[in-house]
């Protein structure tokens, strides 16, 4: 599928699924759709600049076919809707450029959306980067890495919030966690 086709899609599913409930001057999909050959830690995203974007992971679609990527073209479509609404009444209304007033991006507003038009709130699961190097701080709290850190640079976050109000803390820093296979024969650790 090119990008072309992609934003076929979009459009189609735009205006079969959500025609109904957008005001009639946004019967059109009046963003941008286009896959990503970059994107692997999820399936896609929505940014709301230049009349709304959505980006597909390439490799999520290439991996899970067609019906999943109707379903994350759906949530993201979702989001372009909320985004792009008018404020309801009571709200701040819009702010300067025309953009809307923050809004939580899978809040109450955007949950009955799905639900309407059948969108799912998550997609399947992605492969986790590989995180080879692995620290435990002195509570036995463990951390993975995808890069080696350097001795003494970086300390366990739930206990430097918990007991050194969330600053850095000499006490609680991660050190390398040694597997079996990586202790040395016959000698010290």
């Amino acid at each position: 599928m090119t990008d072309l086709q992609l934003q076929r899609v979009v459009e189609q599913l735009w205006a079969s699924r959500f025609a109904p409930f957008v005001e009639p001057d946004r019967s059109a999909f009046g963003g941008r759709a286009r896959f990503s050959l970059r994107l692997r830690a999820c399936a896609g995203f929505y940014r709301p600049a230049g009349g709304g974007e959505i980006v597909v992971s390439r490799w999520y679609y290439e991996r899970y076919g067609p019906e999943e990527l109707q379903g994350t073209l759906l949530h993201e479509l979702c989001h372009h809707a909320v985004a792009s609404a008018p404020a309801p009444a009571g709200r701040a209304g819009r702010q300067a450029g025309g953009a809307r007033a923050r809004t939580r991006p899978h809040g109450q507003e955007f949950r009955a959306l799905a639900a309407q038009v059948g969108a799912p709130r998550y997609c399947l699961p992605t492969p986790q980067p590989d995180r080879p190097h692995r620290y435990r701080c002195p509570n036995g709290h463990e951390v993975r890495r995808a890069r080696r850190l350097r001795p003494d640079t970086l300390a366990c976050g739930i206990c430097c919030r918990a007991h050194a109000g969330g600053r850095f803390d000499r006490r609680f820093l991660l050190r390398p966690v040694t597997t079996a296979a990586e202790q040395p024969v016959g000698g010290e650790p």
